[in-house]
Formats: structure tokens, C-alpha cells, sequence
């Protein structure tokens, strides 16, 4: 027997579920999150460092001080030709 995932990737959270057979089990995508099967669609990025997600963003863009780049909706963005990235000033992206 086969073991498929679903992924709901949505604008504010995202869930992902693993099922074989008649058996399904959600997965935990959040240990940081309140509901650890709910992975918040959130992306930080500061610069010098790896980039974080879900609960974890929040969490190091409030002790940064509101510094670096907090992407909220990455979902509405996504279909943007116009984007071509994003630079902390340096000309990175």
C-alpha cells in the first residue's frame, strides 16, 4: 500500500496530511506554533542569517525590532512577473 500527502498551502496557514489506506494522520509542521499541525505561511529574512518560517518568523522579526523582511501572503505574490527579488539595501537578493 502507497502512502500519499496532501498539502493545503493557504494564504495564512498551511496544513500537510499523510495517508495509507483508510488511516490518515495529520503532520506537525510547527513545534513553535500554537497548533503544531498549523505551519503559519510566513517567511522572515534577515540579513547574515537563515532564512526562517511559520511561528519562528514572528518570533525573530519581534526580536529584531521590526528589522529584516517579514513576507506575509507569499501566496498572492507568488504569480507576480514583476518580482525579481529583494535586497537588504547591498543589491543581494
Amino acid at each position: 500500500m502507497s502512502i500519499s500527502c496532501a498539502i493545503d498551502f493557504g494564504t495564512s496557514n498551511t496544513t500537510a496530511f499523510l495517508a495509507e489506506g483508510n488511516y490518515v494522520q495529520p503532520v506537525r509542521l510547527d513545534p513553535l506554533n500554537k497548533d503544531p499541525f498549523l505551519l503559519p505561511t510566513l517567511l522572515y529574512f534577515h540579513e547574515g542569517r537563515a532564512p526562517v518560517y511559520g511561528a519562528s518568523a514572528v518570533v525573530g522579526y519581534l526580536e529584531d525590532n521590526l528589522t529584516g523582511r517579514l513576507i506575509q501572503s507569499i501566496k498572492r505574490h507568488l504569480p507576480a512577473q514583476s518580482f525579481e527579488g529583494t535586497s537588504f539595501g547591498n543589491g543581494a537578493a
